[in-house]
This record gives structure tokens, sequence and C-alpha cells, in this order.
């Protein structure tokens, strides 16, 4: 008989979520949009204890963004423990002009005909996981 694997989870606190956040990169940004769930994949850098995340080209700011709570979500892996984490902070958003001081690999592509936009996300709550094969 073949042995499951069971997917099992402990918390980390709210500076070490920061921490793995704060490396920024690639994520997901969810909302509840008409009381259904939205996501759009991302990139986003750390900014103090906020997030500026740089949306998709075509992407509506729309007020009904700018109204509701959002969740950015990533996932990553810690050399230095060896473990996957997963974290997401939660709080609202307030549109911001892209920065030129963004990482090359964060900023929209040149000559994309506008600039993506962009929201500054202001946690209220900070939720990690490690996550490990048990």
């Amino acid at each position: 008989m073949i042995g499951l694997a069971r997917f099992a989870s402990s918390d980390f606190g709210a500076d070490a979520c920061l921490e793995h956040l704060g490396r920024g990169g690639l994520g997901t940004v969810g909302l509840a949009l008409s009381a259904l769930p939205y996501a759009i994949p991302v990139r986003y850098v750390a900014e103090d204890q906020a997030f500026l995340v740089v949306l998709p080209d075509r992407t509506d700011v729309s007020k009904k963004l700018l109204s509701s709570v959002v969740a950015l979500h990533a996932a990553g892996f810690d050399d230095q423990v060896s473990r996957h984490w997963s974290a997401v902070a939660i709080g609202s958003v307030t549109p911001v002009a892209v920065p030129d001081r963004l990482p090359a690999g964060n900023r929209p592509p040149a000559g994309s005909g506008s600039l993506s936009p962009a929201v500054l996300l202001e946690p209220r709550v900070l939720v990690g996981h490690w996550l490990d094969w048990a």
C-alpha cells in the first residue's frame, strides 16, 4: 500500500512574515468583487512596513479595488532553514505612481504604451505559515 503524504503548516510571527514578504518579487493580490473571488498576479516590493504593488497593464484600479480589503500572497523557500513558506498581508490600498526606483524586474515593460497602475498596500493583518511535508 502506498503511503499518502500529509500537508501540515505552522504559524510564524508578523516580523517573519514581513521579512519573507519583504524579499519582494512575484505574488498574487486577492479580493472580492461583486461577492466573487478575484486574483491578480502582481510584482511587488517592500516599502518600510507596506508593499508597493505593480498591477498588470490594463488592470482597472477602480473604486471597487480601492474600497476593498485586499490580500497580497507570496510563497517561497527559505534557504537558511530549508523550509517552504507562505505569507499573506491583508489591508487597504491607495493608488500611487510607479516609481523609477523599482528594480528592473519589477518595472512595467518599456514601451508598453501606458504605465501599469500601482497601489500601496498597508497591511493590518499579517499571516505566515511554514509549509512542510509530514
